[in-house]
């Protein structure tokens, strides 16, 4: 007796139905995929806020961020560390940190040895190319700043800070955050660092060596944050930042009137992320939070100054 098998019509029918499952069951996977990296960043911010007060409570003041001191033999300004370092040894990068040279600034050729030696909490597991190296210098870019600007009206106000203030103003500390360490933005994503991104599109090279500022992108360097811009970043043909850049990359006037507080660029540290809708943020009391992109622009301005007199209820 003679086995019967498939007829072509019986496959082409199971091919079908494994293909309309695969169909339905591939973005399920994609999703719960990215809720797991969402879930590993957060996890990051909420390692690095910690270990920012445990360094509050060793040294009674946070990190420097946009530090600077006089060395030898000019005595001109140099940048030391940022917060990336300093906080090192608080969170199990202890290796790292004595890897770093602290008698000279992080530019020097003696403190290229932390080229790659960037530890992986500072990398969003979302962050395309995350944690692979800059072509022009060949360090890493972490995906998280610290918050270091309070800007108003598109500036930055005289006597408003944030939680990381100026050097020239002196230490920053917890107990000078007047409007509440759970009202107050401390750290932020800024991912995506090793290329410049506006809107969701990967710039070209060109962009990156027009913009060659590496210490908003070198992980060790002191102002390799910035601040969210109270609104947003608003870019126009005249704005002299982009005399640099490329033509061929598309003209300003495409950004032109953009008034976006998250997730415009990552340009010098703005807040930028790669999960959909917002960035996820830090604040001073260990809180992480994820900040929708349509946020308005009043409520981030309040949350990322340390000083305003504004707290902001719900959000």
């Amino acid at each position: 007796m003679s086995q019967r098998g498939f007829t072509l019509i019986e496959l082409l029918v199971v091919i079908a139905i494994i293909a309309m499952l695969v169909a339905i069951l591939l973005p399920a996977v994609q999703q719960a995929r990215e809720a797991a990296r969402k879930s590993t960043c957060k996890n990051n911010l909420k390692q690095i806020g910690l270990a920012l007060h445990n360094y509050h409570d060793t040294h009674s003041c946070l990190p420097m961020e946009n530090a600077w001191v006089r060395l030898p033999p000019a005595y001109s300004l140099q940048y030391l560390c940022g917060a990336t370092v300093a906080i090192l040894p608080f969170m199990e990068g202890g290796n790292v940190y004595d890897l770093y040279n602290h008698d000279t600034q992080f530019s020097d050729p003696l403190n290229d040895i932390m080229k790659d030696k960037m530890p992986s909490f500072y990398i969003c597991p979302s962050t395309p190319e995350g944690g692979v190296p800059r072509i022009k210098d060949g360090f890493q870019s972490p995906d998280y700043a610290f918050c270091r600007n309070a800007f108003f009206g598109g500036g930055t106000t005289s006597g408003i800070y944030a939680c990381f203030r100026n050097v020239s103003a002196g230490p920053a500390k917890f107990g000078l955050i007047q409007d509440g360490l759970s009202n107050t933005i401390i750290s932020y994503e800024s991912a995506g660092r090793r290329n410049i991104y506006y809107l969701g599109t990967q710039m070209s090279e060109q962009w990156n060596s027009a913009d060659d500022s590496f210490e908003y992108r070198r992980w060790t360097g002191p102002t390799n944050s910035y601040g969210f811009p109270a609104n947003g970043i608003i870019l126009s043909s005249t704005d002299p930042t982009w005399s640099t850049y490329p033509s061929s990359e598309g003209a300003p006037q495409s950004f032109s009137g953009a008034v976006i507080t998250m997730n415009l660029t990552n340009q010098q540290a703005k807040p930028y992320g790669f999960h959909a809708g917002g960035v996820q943020t830090v604040f001073a009391d260990g809180s992480v939070h994820f900040l929708s992109e349509g946020m308005h622009t009043d409520t981030v301005q309040r949350l990322a100054a340390a000083n305003d007199g504004l707290v902001t209820g719900e959000f």
